[in-house]
């Protein structure tokens, strides 16, 4: 029974996991798209980051700084700020669903 119940949690963890990739997905692509169209400097600063094109774990690790920073939030851009809030909220999120499902998975072994 104990197993079932972790199997079960693990699953509709790594089911939220998805749908947050997916909704990150979408939030990066609008934010990405703000920095290009207002703040060219930004996104060049940044490598000119995209999904698939210029995509490496360098840039990745600095698309992450820069979230995690005050910059974008300086720029005073309302869309901006609302989104690069959104994407932090569903990194948190991601993690803890991650930790969850490995815990269930531990737990039900």
């Amino acid at each position: 029974m104990r197993q079932a119940a972790a199997g079960v949690a693990a699953m509709m963890a790594m089911a939220a996991m998805f749908v947050l990739l997916v909704v990150s997905s979408i939030v990066t692509k609008q934010v990405r798209r703000r920095l290009r169209e207002k703040y060219p400097e930004e996104w060049r600063a940044l490598g000119e980051p995209s999904f698939f094109w210029n995509h490496s774990i360098r840039g990745d690790f600095r698309w992450e700084c820069y979230l995690w920073s005050p910059r974008p939030l300086d720029l005073g851009d309302p869309l901006l700020t609302e989104g690069v809030k959104t994407l932090r909220t569903l990194n948190v999120l991601g993690a803890t669903f991650l930790l969850l499902a490995a815990i269930s998975l531990a737990v039900g072994r």
